[in-house]
């Protein structure tokens, strides 16, 4: 009798055992579905940003890059006086700052490069460095490190 207790109680542990098994393959195989599912999305979210971003740039920088070249090249070859070119320059110049606005919104837009690759405090001292390089205007620093400030 014990005998076939023991059968019965080794059965009934298989059977937990199974269950449980089974159950976590179960959960194993939602769980890899649900990964799947989400990588697919990321991806399809990095496409959409692709296309986004090449919209922007062909569209926006690619347009306002044409107007100088063509702006430039009348000024060039029309025989203009001096008036005229200077007026072609300042128009130049207009669709320029449009496209360096253009250029840092869509790179601002991109991600923090800076920060990930040289840390706050470089990246604080680098964009004061082109800063200063592009105008007249003399910086002076006195600025603590604030690499550690932020956890």
């Amino acid at each position: 009798m014990s005998w076939i207790l023991a059968k019965l109680v080794a059965v009934l542990f298989v059977g937990i055992g199974c269950f449980f098994c089974l159950a976590r393959l179960r959960r194993l195989k939602q769980e890899r579905s649900e990964l799947w599912a989400f990588s697919q999305r990321l991806l399809e979210a990095q496409e959409n940003e692709r296309k986004r971003l090449a919209a922007e740039l062909h569209g926006n920088l690619g347009q306002n890059l044409l107007i100088i070249k063509n702006r430039a090249e009348l000024g060039l070859t029309s025989g203009t006086t001096g008036l005229a070119m200077a007026e072609q320059l300042k128009a130049i110049s207009e669709v320029c700052s449009v496209a360096l606005d253009e250029t840092r919104r869509t790179a601002h837009n991109l991600g923090p490069h800076h920060l990930e690759q040289l840390g706050l405090t470089k990246a604080r001292d680098a964009m004061i460095d082109r800063v200063a390089a592009s105008t007249s205007i003399h910086f002076e620093r006195k600025l603590e490190p604030v690499d550690d400030l932020f956890g």
